[in-house]
């Protein structure tokens, strides 16, 4: 079996933050993973509930320690505008993000996008606005606490440069 030869596999590759323990990081420690790229989106309890992630915020924060310990780069998919992300919602993710630095390699950061195919764009949560033909599906939208897509683009802008400036 490869795993009980001499060779050694380095490897990585995306992982559901949900579906994983330190048992299982450790184990796959062993077997050669080199990086991990985490869907995180949020850092706020609020906003993962509402995307239907079920990530602990504190377990993976013991696991991105793990992982940095063991030499295992790791990057963060954050998503900023989700529909109800406040200014306290942001500023978990802000503050999440200043906590971990030493154990993030890095970020990938993006505005979220509305498209009437999915799930959110009739929850209620949001007044859709269309930006273009139908033929399109390109939509913005406005919260009903009047959260607009130019502040999102504040709040991406704003993480960018809050991470290069503590991660340069």
């Amino acid at each position: 079996m490869l795993y009980n030869s001499n060779i050694e596999i380095k490897w990585g590759g995306n992982c559901e933050i949900s579906n994983i323990n330190e048992k299982q990081i450790l184990n796959y420690i062993k077997r050669g993973l080199s990086h991990c790229f985490f869907g995180l989106e949020s850092a706020s309890p609020k906003i993962l509930d509402i995307i239907g992630k079920k990530i602990n915020i504190n377990n993976f924060s013991k696991l991105l320690k793990i992982l940095s310990n063991a030499n295992v780069r790791t990057y963060l998919y954050i998503m900023t505008g989700f529909p109800n992300e406040n200014e306290d919602d942001f500023e978990k993710t802000i503050n999440f993000l200043k906590e971990n630095v030493e154990y993030i390699e890095n970020i990938i950061v993006s505005v979220f996008s509305l498209m009437k195919s999915s799930p959110i764009f009739n929850f209620n949560l949001i007044k859709p606005i269309a930006l273009g033909p139908p033929e399109l599906n390109a939509w913005t939208y406005e919260t009903f606490d009047g959260v607009s897509h130019k502040d999102r683009m504040k709040r991406l802008l704003f993480i960018k440069k809050m991470w290069k400036d503590i991660n340069p």
